[in-house]
């Protein structure tokens, strides 16, 4: 009974189990790239904040750390809208991403 457990566990007989397997770690990969590149955007950040205060530049009226603290962030957003927000195949993507497997499963190898 444990060895049918796992067979059937392992390959599922589902047509399209392998496929929502595979969209469900690319969708987990999108999130673990985000999680890194906020961390990676956070510490460099800091970093020049220290970086700006440590010099005495605190009379400046717009301090220059702003600049790459904003251009990234838009980076930011762009990756939590891939990860989050827009994650989700639309319809006409699966239907073109399933018209592209019939065509491959035709085509001699």
């Amino acid at each position: 009974m444990l060895f049918h457990l796992v067979v059937a566990y392992m390959f599922p007989k589902k047509p399209g189990a392998k496929r929502q397997q595979a969209a469900a770690e690319k969708k987990g990969d999108r999130r673990k790239g985000f999680y890194i590149h906020l961390a990676l955007y956070l510490i460099v950040n800091a970093a020049l904040v220290a970086v700006w205060a440590g010099t005495g530049a605190e009379s400046d009226p717009l301090p220059w750390f702003v600049y790459p603290l904003g251009g990234w962030g838009i980076f930011i957003l762009w990756s939590f809208l891939g990860a989050f927000v827009f994650a989700e195949e639309t319809h006409w993507q699966k239907t073109r991403i399933q018209k592209e497997f019939e065509r491959l499963k035709k085509v001699p190898s």
